[in-house]
């Protein structure tokens, strides 16, 4: 994490090439990952979708419910629509 802010650059020219359906889950409340990383990544890769959730940096246990159906969401629609 330390390294994000040399590293994203880095890899900003390598997302658009990502092919692949992506969905990106942030805490609102991430003290470690601010939720704008996922928005870096979905400017950027062209089938990405970006979610932030009011919870903390373990989305998956603080907002349960609201990460399943996300992730249920993305696997049954939003990936095959990307």
């Amino acid at each position: 994490m330390r390294a994000y802010r040399r590293d994203l650059p880095r890899l900003e020219t390598l997302l658009p090439a990502i092919a692949t359906p992506t969905l990106v889950i942030s805490g609102k409340d991430d003290p470690f990952v601010p939720p704008s990383n996922g928005g870096f990544l979905a400017e950027r890769m062209p089938h990405c979708r970006t979610e932030i959730v009011d919870a903390g940096h373990f989305v998956w246990e603080d907002a349960t419910d609201t990460y399943a159906s996300l992730v249920s969401r993305w696997i049954l629609e939003g990936y095959k629509a990307a």
